[in-house]
C-alpha cells in the first residue's frame, strides 16, 4: 500500500497561540489531522500483516510511513495542538503523547538501521519492536482521538476522571490497597 504524505511540509499553525482560544483546533488543522490518523491506522494494518507472514520489506516500509510522515505530524503537534492541550487542562496527557512521539521514532529508527552497523537484526528482535511500534502508534491514534481531541474542542473527555491524564496512564489498582 502506498500511504498518503502531508500536502505540506508540515500542516498550518496558527501564527499566534492567542489568535486562538486555548483549547481551540481548526478544522483545517482536525481534517489533515483525521486524515493521517486514518492512514497511521492503515500503515499499522499492513504493519501487521507484514509481521504475520515475516515480510520484512514490508515491516520496513510501514516503518520507514512512520518515520517520515506520520514524524511530520507528530513534530506539528508539539508546535500547535499539544502546547494548546496543556493549556486546555491535559498538561500530563501532554507529556505522555509527547513520550509517544519519541518512542515512535526510536523504535522506527531502530526497525530501519538494524543494529547500528549495518546488519538485520534477527527476525524475533525485528519482530518485537515492530509489534511495539504497532501498538503505540495504534494506542497513541486512540487516545489522540478520545482524550485529546475532545479537550482541543474544549469538551470533557469521555470518563468520569479529571481530564489531567485521564485514561491514559491509569494507576493499575490492586485489590485491598490504596
Amino acid at each position: 500500500m502506498q500511504y498518503s504524505t502531508v500536502p505540506d511540509p508540515e500542516p498550518s499553525v496558527p501564527n499566534s497561540a492567542s489568535s486562538l482560544p486555548p483549547a481551540a483546533i481548526r478544522e483545517a488543522e482536525l481534517a489533515d489531522w483525521q486524515r493521517i490518523h486514518q492512514d497511521a491506522l492503515g500503515a499499522m494494518a499492513d504493519l501487521s500483516r507484514a509481521l504475520d507472514h515475516q515480510d520484512w520489506p514490508g515491516v520496513e516500509q510501514a516503518c520507514r510511513w512512520v518515520r517520515e510522515t506520520f514524524q511530520a505530524l507528530n513534530r506539528w503537534e508539539e508546535q500547535g495542538p499539544l502546547p494548546r492541550l496543556a493549556r486546555a487542562g491535559g498538561r500530563s496527557l501532554q507529556g505522555a503523547l509527547r513520550t509517544d512521539h519519541r518512542e515512535m521514532d526510536l523504535l522506527a529508527g531502530a526497525i530501519l538501521q538494524a543494529d547500528g552497523r549495518g546488519r538485520e537484526l534477527p527476525p524475533h528482535l525485528q519482530g518485537a519492536r515492530a509489534r511495539r511500534l504497532l501498538d503505540l502508534v495504534r494506542q497513541h491514534v486512540d487516545t489522540e482521538a478520545h482524550r485529546a481531541l475532545p479537550l482541543l474542542q474544549g469538551q470533557r473527555p469521555p470518563t468520569e476522571a479529571a481530564p489531567e491524564g485521564a485514561g491514559y496512564h491509569t494507576p493499575v489498582r490492586f485489590p485491598g490497597r490504596r
